[in-house]
Formats: C-alpha cells, structure tokens, sequence
C-alpha cells in the first residue's frame, strides 16, 4: 500500500514511519527542510498549499494525517475589516 505520511519531521509521525516502513511504500512530508531518519521519499511541503497537497496525493492509497495542529502558524483575517 502507498501511504503518505504528514508530519514526517516530528516525533510521532516519525515514529509511525518506522513501523511501516517495510510492509509499505511510503511518502513523507514535513515543514522541516531536513528529511527523517527513515526509508522513503520526504518532501517539505505546507499541507495549507492546495497546489502542493494535490501532487502530493498522487498515486497515494492513504494518508496518515500526523502533523501537528499550531494554530501561531496560521494567518487569521477579521472578517469585520474584509466587510
């Protein structure tokens, strides 16, 4: 199965990534500009980038959406001043 696994570049998506890693084909994404410690394919890529998430689910079977929420790295707009 071809899995893609987010939040390569933390500990438990690296921890996930371990144990699969040799019953599966596996992609790695991360914010991190420096891949894990494991076998596979890391990408860095904003999982907030439409354009990125497309290409990245290509040819994939599943996700393992393990990237950690930080709601600090998020841009918040006040609708009041969009009115």
């Amino acid at each position: 199965m071809r899995l893609l696994i987010t939040g390569a570049d933390r500990p438990l998506g690296m921890a996930v990534a371990e144990k699969l890693c040799s019953a599966h084909e596996l992609r790695f994404i991360g914010l991190s500009p420096v891949p894990p410690s494991v076998n596979g394919n890391y990408r860095q890529a904003d999982l907030r980038s439409a354009e990125q998430v497309a290409t990245l689910v290509a040819g994939i079977d599943a996700v393992l959406h393990l990237a950690e929420f930080e709601p600090d790295r998020l841009v918040l707009l006040d609708r009041n001043e969009n009115s």
